[in-house]
Order: C-alpha cells, then structure tokens, then sequence
C-alpha cells in the first residue's frame, strides 16, 4: 500500500486527545522562514503550502494529515501528488505556455560522490589517512580517521576557472558530534585562505544527521589540492561524501533559462 506510511488519522486522533490546541504549536523556525519570504520576494514567487490554521490547529492538521509522512516532517505520496496538482493550476492560471527548447549548459561538471554507492578505490589520490567507510548501511563516506590534516587532489577538466563545493556529514540543532575542519585549495601556483567548516545544522526545527555542502573557492584548469586541517575535534571524524567541481553560478544563466515557461 503506498499510502502506509502516512500520517494516519488515528495519529491525529492520538495528538488531539493527548495535547489542548495550546499546548503545541506548528513549529517554523523563524529565521528559516525569513529567508525563503525573502527569496520568493526577490523572484517574484509564488508560495505554495497547506493551510495550516493557527487558529484552529485540530481541524487544519486533520484536513491535511494524510499529506505527510508518520514521521510528521516529510509529505508522503499524497502530498506529492498534491504539491504537483498545486503547482499546475498555477501554471494554467497563469496562461503559462511551455517552451520545448533546452539552452546549453554552458560548461562541464566534474563530480564525485560516494555517500550511496561504495565507491571505486584509486579513482582520487589523497592521503592515506582518508579512509572510505561504511558508517551506516548504504552510507559511506571519506573519514579523516587520524591526524589533524588530510589531503585530496581535485580536477578541474573546463579550459577556465572553476568552483569548488564539498559534501560532507553534519548534524544538529540539538548538537553535533563532527569536528570543526578548515579546508583549503591551492595549485602549484597559488595558495586559497581557506573556509572553516563547522558541520551543524543551526536551522532545524527538529535532529537531523544528513548530507551538507560548502563552497570552497575557485581553483584554475588543471589539478588542485584541497587541504583539510582539525580545527576543533569531536566525538566523531570528518566525513567528506563527495567533490563537485563546477562552472560559477551565472545569474543571467538562470534568466535565461526562466524562459522555458513563459506566457
């Protein structure tokens, strides 16, 4: 049954019995919600999101538990479908005619990831203090298991500049058990300052352990290394899940590319 895993009534049903509406509350956080007003503003978006009624918070989270998922976070295939069907009546609302020409892309990606899929030892060079483990099943990831300072060259095949963004574990708000690294690219010309990474996830409204990306700066055509240095230990090693090596972000790339749907 696809529908399993939903957020069942007799949930609902427990919930309102257990708790008055007073004694809980739809949980935003406020600073997380700052930013994506702020970013449907500046594009000029459109929010879309189920009606959940501070006023009445039985009702509204009865007429929309079957959206999510039993672990309350997550919508499940029902929310899906509805997430889908809202944005389309937008589209049509709007008169939106779809444009079937694709543009280029522009440039080539070099990336790695190795977080799902057990990954091919000697495709990159590194130090052998970083060690590929399974850290839970399905999961892996590149551990700095000793020492203070790791190293892994990276390649930039483009004919022009690049960025490079790193993957890696984190988690929080409540706390978290990875170490605070300060990672570094330079080339055989040129040395980058560096970005201190501190792998906790301020953000959430509730414990997460997952998957977080950091820019790390822009390296030249050709081979680069990327420096990775303890700043803080913990509980836990660093866990790099992947490299990505891409063209800048070119805001008139994304304009253009707006057009696919137009009126």
């Amino acid at each position: 049954n696809s529908e399993e895993n939903d957020l069942s009534l007799d949930t609902y049903h427990k919930i309102v019995a257990k708790y008055n509406s007073s004694e809980w509350d739809y949980l935003v956080h406020p600073r997380a919600k700052a930013s994506l007003e702020q970013a449907i503003k500046e594009t000029k978006g459109i929010t879309i999101s189920p009606f959940l009624d501070q006023d009445n918070k039985q009702l509204s989270l009865k007429n929309f538990a079957h959206l999510f998922h039993k672990d309350t976070v997550h919508f499940s295939v029902g929310g899906h479908r509805w997430m889908r069907d809202a944005i389309l009546n937008i589209l049509r609302s709007q008169d939106v005619k779809r444009v079937t020409k694709v543009n280029e892309w522009g440039g080539k990606d070099f990336c790695m990831d190795w977080y799902t899929e057990f990954w091919r030892s000697g495709v990159l060079k590194h130090s052998d203090n970083l060690v590929l483990h399974r850290f839970k099943e399905n999961k892996h990831a590149l551990e700095l298991q000793s020492g203070k300072s790791a190293w892994i060259k990276v390649l930039n095949p483009m004919d022009k500049p690049a960025e490079v963004i790193i993957t890696y574990m984190s988690m929080g708000p409540r706390d978290t058990k990875y170490p605070t690294i300060r990672a570094k690219l330079s080339t055989d010309t040129s040395d980058g300052k560096g970005v201190e990474i501190y792998p906790y996830e301020r953000e959430r409204a509730y414990m997460v352990h997952v998957v977080a990306q950091t820019t790390i700066g822009m390296i030249p055509p050709g081979e680069a290394t990327l420096q990775l240095d303890v700043v803080k230990e913990n509980v836990l090693p660093f866990r790099l899940t992947g490299i990505m090596v891409t063209p800048p972000f070119d805001r008139s790339e994304l304009s253009r590319s707006v057009t696919m749907w137009k009126k």
